[in-house]
């Protein structure tokens, strides 16, 4: 009995130290593919980051072009460039903001349409930027629905100013509310009224990006003015 109790306790003694044995090897190959994997991850975040600086860099470079471009210009092609110019920063700002943002995946429109709004101001000078008003409320939405929002509103701001007042500064206010699970954005002047989105390039743009949201554009007789006024799901509808 005691030489099979030595013998046991020897067997036992063996298949323990072969456990540790495999959970220290179970271990260190543990160890070295986490290793690995914050390798990779540290690659994969230099790589976006440098992405995201070129990009960065590119919109900023094409703006600078457009604007240096518009002032050799003559009038009409100065206010098609500007035009350009204004829809490249539109893109710009999201990206600027998602960039320093880093792991968010979302933009805050009431902030991002503050500072698209200010923008907008500037390159059309003091004039125009004293009439911009706006009474906007926090919305959270996907950066590619972000993007398409400020490009719907940098056209409706342009059309306001091209129309409302013959080109003339003139009040435009901007709103933008939730409800529900819709946002509600509008820009409504208090002009002469009656102008509508037409059939040039803005217009058809207009159009495009209100379909990409899935939502829906009306126009409606502010008295006075012309209120454009959009609605659309604040995220992607599943199908």
């Amino acid at each position: 009995p005691a030489q099979i109790e030595s013998v046991t306790r020897l067997r036992d003694a063996l298949i323990d130290f072969t456990a540790v044995s495999q959970l220290r090897s179970l271990n260190r190959s543990l160890q070295a593919s986490l290793s690995e994997r914050d390798l990779r991850l540290e690659q994969q975040e230099f790589l976006i980051h440098e992405v995201n600086h070129r990009v960065q860099n590119s919109l900023t470079l094409v703006s600078s072009f457009l604007g240096l471009q518009a002032r050799q210009a003559d009038p009409a092609s100065q206010a098609q460039l500007l035009e350009a110019r204004r829809r490249v920063r539109a893109v710009s700002m999201v990206h600027s903001r998602l960039y320093r943002a880093e792991a968010s995946s979302t933009v805050d429109l009431e902030r991002y349409f503050v500072e698209l709004i200010d923008d907008l101001g500037a390159s059309v000078g003091a004039d125009w930027s004293a009439q911009l008003e706006h009474e906007l409320t926090p919305v959270s939405v996907e950066a590619g629905r972000a993007v398409t929002l400020g490009l719907i509103l940098t056209e409706l701001i342009i059309n306001a100013q091209k129309y409302a007042y013959d080109g003339k500064p003139g009040p435009i206010r901007i709103r933008l509310s939730e409800d529900g699970r819709n946002l509600r954005l509008a820009v409504e002047d208090a002009g002469k009224g009656g102008h509508m989105v037409g059939q040039g390039f803005g217009s058809m743009m207009i159009g495009s990006l209100v379909s990409q949201l899935g939502g829906q554009l009306d126009y409606r007789d502010g008295h006075p003015g012309l209120h454009a006024v959009l609605k659309a799901p604040i995220g992607v509808e599943e199908v």
